[in-house]
């Protein structure tokens, strides 16, 4: 059975879910809030980071940038054991768009920015840990992952609007729209990369 991950990245934060079958009939194996920033470690290292020197700033945003790598990394690990025990692999999705941004200077010194940075920090280390164990990426906007899904699936946004809605049934709670998000984007990656 070939699977893919959807994952739906916050600030330290993601859900993720394992999917297998179709937009018509999807199959959730797995599904789980994953931390990706260690508790030790400011989650918002940008906003934290504007309250220091600059060289304290950019020390800090390097150590959680590298923490965030290796704990992005050690989740994925597991979840491509979870994802083993129930078939192949075949790609990772994740829920935004790879972003330019400024350098520390730039970033510190807006606000949007702040949170721009922070969002692709988490975004990317999703990117990074798939790339480096060979899994092909598919990112969704966040804005239209059901409508990107649906139409890369050959169905409607509606249909699978419903579908969506109806695996609450089926799964229990929780079962809110992060996960909507994750199933859609991993069932847009499973037809692409097929």
């Amino acid at each position: 059975m070939e699977l893919a991950i959807g994952f739906r990245p916050h600030t330290g934060w993601a859900i993720a879910v394992l999917v297998a079958g179709s937009a018509r009939a999807p199959i959730v194996l797995d599904r789980r809030r994953v931390q990706l920033c260690p508790d030790a470690l400011p989650r918002q290292v940008y906003h934290a980071a504007q309250s220091l020197s600059r060289a304290q700033a950019a020390r800090l945003v390097e150590q959680v940038d590298a923490a965030v790598a290796a704990t992005t990394a050690a989740v994925l690990a597991e979840l491509v054991g979870v994802a083993g025990r129930h078939g192949n692999l075949i790609a990772v999705a994740v829920v935004g768009h790879p972003r330019e941004l400024p350098d520390l200077d730039a970033a510190l010194a807006n606000h949007s920015m702040l949170h721009a940075a922070e969002g692709e920090l988490y975004r990317g280390a999703l990117d990074d840990a798939a790339e480096a164990l060979g899994l092909p990426v598919v990112p969704t906007p966040p804005t239209h992952t059901v409508d990107d899904a649906a139409l890369a699936a050959g169905t409607t946004r509606d249909a699978l609007t419903a579908r969506l809605t109806g695996l609450r049934a089926e799964l229990g709670a929780p079962w809110q729209a992060d996960h909507k998000d994750a199933t859609a984007a991993a069932l847009m990656a499973l037809h692409l990369a097929r």
